[in-house]
């Protein structure tokens, strides 16, 4: 007869039954933490105020691009106007230039043309009389301010009874 040994086989049973309960166990501690886990979640998002910050920052970004705009605009005016302001700064003033050439100039002569640049001036006068282009001419050479004056030309129109004359007249 063989031997049958029922204590082994109720080791073994009992064995199977603690090691289903150790994962029965296991199994329910684990449900127990991801519910917890989903519940204290659900309350955490309920109580913030997460949405709300989100429409916050939508709003705070719509309005700092609206702000950038302008700031843009704004420092490209602030350069134009401070680069106009070198540009005045930078460029001569002819205005002492322009006055000394009208202050000796007699009243019968008329200025056609009259250019100003960085090297001189170019001028286009007509007068009905000689004597007062020589007398204009003379007090130019008069003033220390110009260098050279030179007569481009010495026109007459003989219908109106009037003489152009063309002057380059150089700065020192």
């Amino acid at each position: 007869m063989s031997d049958l040994n029922l204590l082994r086989s109720k080791r073994r049973a009992y064995g199977e039954q603690g090691s289903l309960r150790i994962i029965k166990t296991v199994s329910y501690i684990s449900l127990g933490i991801v519910l917890l886990s989903s519940l204290i979640l659900f309350l955490l998002n309920i109580t913030s105020d997460i949405p709300k910050i989100k429409k916050e920052d939508q709003s705070v970004s719509s309005s700092l691009s609206l702000l950038t705009d302008k700031i843009a605009k704004f420092l490209m005016m602030k350069n134009r106007v401070s680069e106009a302001g070198n540009i005045i700064l930078k460029r001569s003033d002819f205005s002492q230039v322009l006055d000394i050439v009208l202050k000796d100039m007699p009243a019968a002569l008329a200025i056609e043309s009259f250019s100003v640049d960085q090297k001189g001036i170019l001028i286009n006068i007509s007068s009905s009389s000689l004597a007062d282009l020589d007398e204009f001419l003379t007090n130019l050479e008069k003033e220390p301010t110009f260098k050279k004056i030179t007569l481009e030309n010495l026109a007459l129109d003989e219908k109106g009874g009037k003489y152009q004359v063309a002057l380059n007249v150089i700065f020192k």
